[in-house]
């Protein structure tokens, strides 16, 4: 197993639908009226609630883990890999012990590991047994993000009056913190809000997808203008800071965190001359750092 210890459920490996098949037809069905009636044991049969196979009415097999139908084996010999929408070791887990291959989380996503490749499951996943070997069918070149340094030194000599107005009022604070009274003295307080405390009404983070919203703090960046610059270091404080709660509550950052917290606006703004986009073959994961940018 990829983590931690074999776990005691029960599941045997199932090549195919063939196998898959046999395992639906030779296994008896949970008797009685509770929750699990009916359903057909993937592994032992107190566990049923957890892991069970079923057949859909197109004729293929779901092989179920928690409700979702992890791994579907089709009559045309297609078996279609599925997270449900969550990246997590069971999944992982699951599909290795019905599969018996290796699978992970890599990149934040579920993949899975044959013939010296690595593939993301992501929503979907279609593998099929090709003259004995096990390949994937639905997959295709991926890209990453990496940063041309050259043009992002160029970039930042624009912002460099900003990052250095913003260093030297961290510098200025203890342990770089600023209490959420002076953020209500710069955004108001939030009326809608109940308890002892006051709480500022602060604007929503930046998505950094959004051209518009990338924009309008970039410009509070370079306008010259201290108030506006003042602003737009509290928002980014609140966004990439840390947040401090019971006496001293407010958001911290050190002076020597500005610089990569002013990178991903900076980047956000002007990705397009950045980055330089590297495309990775089918069967290899490479991490992009920067994916949150586009």
């Amino acid at each position: 197993m990829s983590y931690g210890q074999p776990r005691n459920t029960g599941i045997k490996h199932l090549r195919n639908y063939e196998q898959a098949l046999n395992h639906l037809e030779s296994t008896k069905p949970i008797r009685g009226k509770g929750a699990n009636a009916g359903r057909i044991p993937l592994g032992y049969r107190h566990r049923t609630a957890e892991f069970y196979i079923e057949m859909n009415e197109d004729k293929s097999i779901d092989c179920v883990c928690y409700r979702t139908p992890v791994v579907s084996f089709k009559p045309d010999g297609n078996i279609v890999l599925q997270n449900g929408g969550w990246s997590s070791i069971t999944t992982c887990m699951f599909i290795e012990e019905v599969l018996g291959i290796s699978s992970r989380i890599s990149d934040s996503t579920v993949t899975v590991s044959f013939n010296g490749g690595v593939y993301k499951v992501a929503n979907e996943l279609c593998l099929k047994w090709v003259d004995g070997r096990l390949t994937a069918l639905n997959q295709e070149p991926s890209v990453v993000h990496r940063v041309n340094r050259k043009q992002a030194n160029n970039v930042r000599k624009d912002y460099a009056e900003f990052v250095k107005f913003f260093t030297g009022m961290m510098k200025l604070r203890d342990d770089g913190l600023i209490l959420d009274e002076e953020y209500v003295n710069v955004f108001g307080a939030d009326e809608s809000r109940g308890g002892h405390t006051v709480k500022a009404d602060m604007p929503n983070d930046i998505s950094l997808r959004c051209e518009a919203e990338v924009n309008l703090i970039t410009d509070m960046m370079q306008s010259k203008d201290p108030q506006e610059m003042y602003q737009a270091c509290l928002r980014i404080v609140k966004q990439y800071g840390r947040r401090h709660y019971w006496k001293g509550m407010g958001f911290s950052m050190q002076p020597h965190s500005v610089k990569k917290a002013v990178d991903n606006f900076v980047f956000a703004k002007h990705k397009d001359i950045i980055f330089d986009v590297e495309t990775i073959p089918v069967g290899v994961i490479k991490k992009d750092t920067w994916k949150h940018l586009f």
